[in-house]
Formats: structure tokens, C-alpha cells, sequence
């Protein structure tokens, strides 16, 4: 078979711009460390481009993004600015694709025909919920029937779909995040992201929080739910691109909340480890008996977890744990005295989803 060619992302952070109003979360300035005007990011356009081609070694399929803002909330002047400048690159077959971050509330046929017109190629929409309390209380501005039409609109014109979702808003339970994601799913999206709601300094959130009218999520709190929401995906073949917000370089402006540079590796590493706990209860593995896991490389590290954290867990509980690197394109499997079994993920899934509606 084939091999894929990653995606090298160029992106453009256009930090707030375009956006109708501000979100109780809301601190792109300092999250992004992008403070030029849209003048001087056009004027540097090329220049970005150049410089980052220049980092690119090996045969990468590359991409220029546009982050950080509602892209369709632009002028449509200062839309069109952008785009051509990234169409050119785009012509001259430097890039292969174009991708834009955008509201829900900014997505109509004309705001789409117009990306269309410079051959975008995804859009992605900051659902964040579906919950009308919860994204009335976050100021996102939209119920959740403009996110359903916003969805359709841009499957109808045939762009690929991502979808973002947070966790941990206000009024948001495990419960209703977890219907995030059955919802996400419905829509049959192209990738999702998770965030984790961070309270950032100089937002509504950060007020809300020193008045103690909200309390954020800790880390394992989080990583108890997040965990549940990405195994609903995988066996879905959802693709999740990206867990936990982007590294911070300055850590001073985080209040509170579940933020940590490996939120994604502590979160498949607890699916993992609850799912090699089936598999012992599943095929009844005995005290000693050794497990033969086998997985691709990236999924190792899921299953070792942070300095091999599940494996002295299953040494602790007397059973031998040993990571094999499997065959390309072969699914994840164990071999359990001479047995070869497939992984329970779709059971472990209904477990989460047991528990999450305490059914």
C-alpha cells in the first residue's frame, strides 16, 4: 500500500480578527503571540511562506492556514487579500491546500462561494457545544441550530469539514460534553479537535473565576471525560488532529484550569490503560501470564504511557506487559497464550458511554 504524505501546515494567526464579539474564554493576543495588524501580515505574507518551505524537508503535502480568527468574518476585501495572496502559491503548486478557521455565525452561500473561488479546500468551525446553555453562557453568540445549518452548508459545497470542540465551559458537564461529541459525529466530519477550557488572565472567564461563579476542570477531570470523547471517535474512524490547546510561552497568563504541554499523551494513555484492563478481564488472563501487544509505533507511545507509566502499573498487578511494533496496516492486536485477539475497543466504548449516562 501507498504511503500517506503528511501535511505541513503554514499557519497565519490572525488573533481575534473578524470576530462579532469576544468569548468568556477568549485571549487570542496572548495566546498566539500574534500582535501585527492585517497590513503588516499581508506585507509579510511571502516572506512567512518562504521562510517556512525553508524549515520543510522530505515530501510533505503543505498547506497554508489561516487560525486564530473568524476568517469569514473578514472584510470581504481583506478575505480576498489573503486568499489570492495564498492562491498564487497555490498555482505555482508550492502548497497544495487551503484551510480557514471560522464562527458558525459567518457561513452563508456567498461567504463560502467566495472560498470556493480560490479553491479553499477546508473550513473549519468553532463549534466549541451544542448546548444552548452553554454556549449562551459563554458568549458564543449562536444556538445550536446555527451550528447545524453552518454544518450542512459547508457539506453541501463540498469543502472538508473540522470540527472544534471544548470542554469544560461553563454549564458544561461531562455529560453534555459527551453529547458534543455524539452530535460531532452525526455529521460524519473530516477531523475533530479538543480543547480543554483554560481560564486565561484579562478574559470574563478569569472575572467569573476570582468570583468564584465558575470552577474549571482540573487535569484529571478532564482527562477522564476527553478520553471517553476520543474512543467515541476512533471507532467511529473520526479523526482527532489535536487534543489540548497549542504550548503557551508564557505560562503567567494561565489562571487555571487542565492545561499541560502532553494533554493529549496523558489522555490516550488512560484510554489505553482502561482498555488493556478489559482485555485481562475480557480473555481472562492469569497472574504472570504474559501479554504480547502489538502496535504501530505512535500507538506505543499511547500504550507505554509517560516514562512507561501502564506498563509498571500491569507489573505492580503481576501480569507481563510487553509492546510489540506491528505490521503496517494491520490492526492493533494481543496475543494472549499463543491466541491472537483483537483489541475491545467498541466494548471499552460502551463501558464510557455506560458510565457517562450512569445507565
Amino acid at each position: 500500500m501507498k504511503k500517506l504524505l503528511k501535511t505541513k501546515i503554514i499557519p497565519f494567526f490572525l488573533s481575534n480578527r473578524g470576530c462579532p464579539f469576544r468569548c468568556v474564554y477568549c485571549n487570542q493576543f496572548f495566546q498566539t503571540g500574534e500582535t501585527a495588524s492585517l497590513k503588516k501580515q499581508l506585507d509579510v505574507f511571502e516572506e512567512k511562506v518562504y521562510r517556512y518551505l525553508d524549515t520543510i524537508s522530505g515530501k510533505h503535502k503543505i498547506e497554508i492556514a489561516f487560525y486564530g480568527g473568524t476568517f469569514t468574518g473578514l472584510k470581504e476585501k481583506e478575505q480576498r487579500a489573503f486568499l489570492s495572496k495564498a492562491k498564487r502559491f497555490l498555482d505555482k503548486g508550492i502548497i497544495n491546500s487551503i484551510r480557514i478557521s471560522t464562527h458558525p455565525l459567518f457561513i452563508d452561500e456567498r461567504k463560502l462561494s467566495l472560498l470556493k473561488e480560490y479553491e479553499v479546500k477546508t473550513v473549519e468551525l468553532g463549534v466549541q457545544s451544542f448546548n444552548n446553555k452553554v454556549l449562551f453562557f459563554s458568549k458564543r453568540g449562536y444556538t445550536r441550530q446555527t451550528v447545524f445549518d453552518a454544518i450542512n452548508l459547508v457539506k453541501n459545497f463540498n469543502f472538508k469539514l473540522g470540527i472544534q470542540l471544548m470542554a469544560g465551559l461553563p454549564m458544561q458537564s461531562e455529560k453534555i460534553s459527551y453529547i458534543d461529541s455524539i452530535y460531532s459525529a452525526k455529521f460524519n466530519p473530516d477531523f475533530i479537535r479538543i480543547y480543554p477550557c483554560i481560564v486565561f488572565k484579562n478574559t470574563k472567564l478569569y472575572d467569573y473565576f476570582k468570583k468564584n461563579i465558575y470552577s474549571p476542570w482540573n487535569v484529571k477531570k478532564s482527562i477522564m471525560l476527553v478520553k471517553k470523547m476520543l474512543l467515541y471517535f476512533y471507532v467511529r474512524k473520526i479523526n482527532v488532529i489535536r487534543v489540548g490547546i497549542h504550548p503557551v510561552s508564557d505560562v503567567s497568563i494561565i489562571a487555571a484550569g487542565p492545561y499541560h504541554f502532553s494533554f493529549r499523551l496523558l489522555c490516550e494513555s488512560a484510554l489505553r490503560y482502561d482498555l488493556l484492563k478489559l482485555v485481562v478481564k475480557k480473555f481472562n488472563v492469569k497472574n504472570a501470564e504474559k501479554i504480547n501487544l502489538y502496535c504501530s509505533k505512535k500507538e506505543a507511545d499511547y500504550f507505554r504511557g509517560i516514562k512507561n507509566h501502564n506498563i509498571y502499573k500491569f507489573m505492580r498487578k503481576g501480569y507481563n506487559l510487553t509492546i510489540n511494533e506491528k505490521k503496517p496496516f494491520e490492526e492493533n492486536y494481543v496475543e494472549i497464550d499463543k491466541k491472537k485477539y483483537n483489541l475491545p475497543y467498541k466494548d471499552l466504548n460502551k463501558i464510557y458511554k455506560k458510565l457517562v449516562f450512569n445507565e
